[in-house]
């Protein structure tokens, strides 16, 4: 999971997430706690490398982002940040995610 600033010049931009948490994948429900550094627009992508061999397969491996917007071959699972943007206030804020996958 990364978080990014929800700005077009840092979404899904190498190198440019904010917090990158890596933990095994399980079914069923998942929480993950992704620290940000001040309140403000943020935005998170997800990936489940599901074969392990640390390369993005659209075939097999699954995919999300905050908002839950449409992934699909089309748009190779690159929504704008206008539709996964979401604001974090101070404190905690709660966000729900789904994975998908193409196959």
């Amino acid at each position: 999971a990364q978080v990014y600033n929800a700005t077009r010049a840092d979404w899904l931009e190498r190198g440019r997430w904010l917090n990158r948490i890596e933990l095994p994948a399980r079914q069923g429900r998942m929480t993950v706690c992704m620290p940000v550094p001040e309140s403000g627009a943020y935005a998170i992508a997800v990936r489940h490398d599901a074969n392990g061999n640390g390369e993005t397969d659209l075939r097999s491996d699954g995919g999300a982002m905050s908002n839950n917007p449409s992934i699909n071959i089309f748009n190779l699972g690159k929504p704008g940040v206008d539709k996964t943007r979401f604001n974090v206030g101070n404190g905690v804020s709660s966000i729900a995610i789904t994975m998908k996958y193409l196959t």
